[in-house]
């Protein structure tokens, strides 16, 4: 728990040195942090055993590959002198939550049993929207064992439009 307040009192710091045009560039670098970030070099970071001179190279690597570096940088010399960088995936999510909550937007992982036409996504995208009455930002995911429809989940909220959810109700009312 406490870790999670401590996230997200360095999100809400990133927040509010961010302007409002920086969002939508906060977000990407969010994305790419999460690909390059492993748990085995989260860790490498946060460890003691590696000379602090060292950690700071390591994150100052990977801060150039970003578009808003310098915020980056800063951020992840605060946490290595801090020894708090294994928490950096919790500030990333709080972030994340935050900018798309000022701007009205939800992030909705969409799983999909195939690719489908950005027609067909777009319009499930808009049913999701004005179902939750906010701007949806889909993070889609090819999960075949659904075998048609879509599932669409939040942190809060599940719509089961799949095949497979269809078929365990109908044997389940069958049994009745």
């Amino acid at each position: 728990m406490r870790n999670k307040l401590v996230a997200e009192r360095y999100a809400k710091a990133v927040l509010f040195n961010l302007k409002k045009n920086e969002h939508k560039i906060i977000i990407q670098d969010i994305s790419s942090l999460r690909e390059i970030l492993s748990e085995e070099l989260i860790k490498a970071i946060d460890s003691f055993l590696i000379p602090q001179k060292k950690r700071f190279r390591m994150v100052h690597e990977i801060s150039q590959d970003l578009k808003l570096n310098k915020i980056w940088e800063n951020l992840f010399q605060i946490l290595v002198r801090k020894h708090r960088f294994i928490i950096i995936l919790e500030i990333l999510s709080n972030l994340e939550f935050h900018i798309l909550e000022v701007n009205n937007q939800l992030k909705v992982s969409l799983h999909l049993a195939r690719k489908q036409s950005e027609e067909i996504i777009s319009a499930i995208q808009k049913k999701i929207a004005k179902l939750l009455k906010k701007d949806v930002v889909l993070n889609i995911q090819i999960t075949p064992e659904i075998i048609g429809g879509f599932i669409a989940e939040t942190e809060s909220v599940l719509i089961d439009g799949s095949i497979k959810n269809n078929l365990i109700k109908l044997i389940n009312i069958s049994k009745i």
